[in-house]
């Protein structure tokens, strides 16, 4: 599927979604449903694997990272 083709579907702008392929811009929540609806998935499948992992340690430190697993792993642990 093209970004235009994605874009038409989704209701948004190409320029968007090829921006958003880029990481230049972070999508809305609303946004991430209508790509979701737009490749015919759930919003629960779009995120299926990902997660967060907080910074424990110190306190004052702000942030953690993404963390991204197939199914395989995810299963076997």
């Amino acid at each position: 599927m093209t970004q235009e083709e994605l874009a038409a579907r989704a209701g948004l702008h190409r320029t968007a979604v090829g921006l958003l392929e880029l990481g230049h811009r972070m999508a809305r929540a609303d946004t991430l449903l209508q790509l979701a609806g737009a490749l015919s998935i759930s919003p629960a499948a779009f995120f299926h694997g990902i997660y967060w992992t907080p910074v424990e340690q110190p306190v004052e430190r702000k942030g953690g990272a993404f963390g991204f697993e197939t199914p395989t792993r995810r299963n076997a642990e």
